[in-house]
């Protein structure tokens, strides 16, 4: 028998005889730069969890928490982690975990009392999820794994029934299935792309859940909501209710029994199926409140409530702008094949004062031009301004601006000639050709790690 308490978002903790597996550990009640919070507030006593081996399957900061793995290592640093991804490795050797492995998908793993299978995504980022086996069950957590198709689904599945020896896991399906569930459109909204309801990869993801062909399947890894002052984005991001998903999947997989994700609930999983049996006595919960509508209308207005001196924010934007932005931008145009005659990139800052507006004009050989007229600009970017130079300085990433609607793009770079119209390879968010999504993750990863390693009481370095 195995049992599984759901934690909230992606953080479970399974327990399998003596064996205590965490997935993905979020311990605080925001992350991601403060911009998230839990979905539902809860408190969690880790020093109740435990855990033999703590799995990081990537290295979002909503699965990969610097400060959750650093209160982990003051519990316990014999703790094993297992990640795919060699930054999450690096950080959690240099938080004092004695033992780190880094192991790809397609990797079975032998432990007392259960065998784990790490399982492939077929999207861009380093990530798994992880098929595991007891005795008399299998659970197949998901995480944020991306599927093509619903035969990706059964090629996954094959090939971990075959790494277990179990033909029943592809013929028949997993016991139970956590599930990847919300169509989010985060990216979407940011983009200026479509803002409705994505009727067709909710389709898709429908049809990978039926090929799944799970005995029971519990939605997980989309326990989170946007943190004030970024709430408004929870309108527009979010276009599903959880209990509006079961209701989609019972109809959709009338064999699967769907339960509810219970934050704190602990859920048996054996021979006969799943069922929840109790909660968590170590996970206090507090009343989240209303689910927010879906109202994909518009974006809220791009604002900058940094408390910060705008006028010292903007001047340390320019800079970045000149020293930095224009040279990459530069390398760029002049890389592009068959670029057109001029290329403008328009920048607007956005501080608590004013906004202002940053041109960049180049012709087909990168160099730089006049500016062209405010209207005439190829590709659009809009940042708050405490957000970019926190980024630039390292103590956030690009992804906290973006998701938090505090950093926009709209592109219309395109070629015109006498065969029509061809849209250049040009990225939307042009600030990455100065500092790309990487290296600035790796960059505040750095400074959590510097924040941490800070006695308490020391004011923080200067930026």
């Amino acid at each position: 028998m195995m049992r599984w308490t759901h934690l909230g978002h992606a953080m479970w903790l399974a327990e399998i005889g003596e064996l205590r597996l965490l997935f993905d550990p979020l311990l605080t009640p925001t992350h991601h730069g403060d911009v998230f919070r839990m979905a539902t507030p809860r408190q969690i006593d880790a020093r109740e969890l435990r855990p033999d081996f703590i799995l990081v399957s990537h290295a979002h900061p909503d699965h990969f928490d610097v400060p959750s793995l650093r209160r982990l290592a003051e519990l316990d640093r014999d703790s094993v982690v297992l990640t795919p991804d060699p930054l999450v490795e690096r950080t959690a050797r240099r938080l004092g975990f004695t033992q780190v492995a880094r192991i790809e998908a397609d990797h079975r793993v032998e432990l007392e009392g259960a065998t784990l299978v790490t399982t492939r995504s077929f999207g861009t980022a380093v990530e798994w999820g992880v098929i595991v086996a007891s005795a008399e069950a299998t659970v197949y957590n998901q995480v944020d794994t991306v599927m093509r198709s619903p035969a990706d689904v059964r090629d996954v599945l094959e090939r971990a029934a075959a790494a277990l020896a179990r033909p029943a896991l592809a013929s028949v399906g997993p016991t139970l299935l956590l599930a990847r569930w919300q169509p989010l459109r985060e990216v979407e909204a940011a983009l200026a792309a479509e803002a409705g309801f994505p009727y067709a990869g909710y389709r898709d993801l429908l049809e990978q859940l039926a090929a799944a062909g799970a005995g029971a399947l519990i939605p997980a890894a989309a326990g989170t909501a946007h943190a004030a002052p970024y709430a408004a984005m929870n309108e527009v991001v979010f276009p599903l209710s959880e209990a509006r998903f079961r209701q989609d999947v019972a109809s959709r997989c009338p064999r699967t029994r769907v339960l509810e994700a219970v934050v704190g609930g602990r859920y048996r999983v054996d021979a006969q199926g799943v069922a929840l049996v109790d909660h968590a006595p170590y996970v206090t919960c507090a009343n989240e409140g209303p689910a927010p509508r879906f109202t994909p209308f518009a974006l809220p207005p791009l604002e900058d409530v940094d408390p910060r001196p705008p006028a010292l924010l903007r001047a340390r934007a320019a800079r970045f702008v000149e020293d930095e932005l224009a040279p990459a931008l530069a390398r760029v145009v002049r890389d592009l094949p068959d670029a057109p005659p001029t290329l403008t990139f328009a920048l607007d800052v956005v501080a608590r004062d004013g906004r202002d507006e940053h041109r960049l004009t180049f012709d087909a050989q990168g160099n730089r031009l006049a500016p062209a007229p405010r209207e005439s600009y190829d590709v659009l970017d809009a940042i708050a301004a405490s957000m970019l130079v926190d980024v630039v300085e390292g103590r956030r990433h690009w992804g906290e601006p973006l998701l938090a609607g505090k950093l926009r793009a709209s592109t219309r770079a395109y070629r015109v000639d006498a065969s029509g119209l061809e849209r250049l390879p040009v990225a939307p968010i042009f600030l990455y050709y100065a500092l790309s999504y990487d290296e600035s993750h790796a960059r505040w990863v750095e400074h959590q790690l510097r924040e941490l390693d800070q006695p308490a009481g020391d004011p923080p370095p200067s930026p």
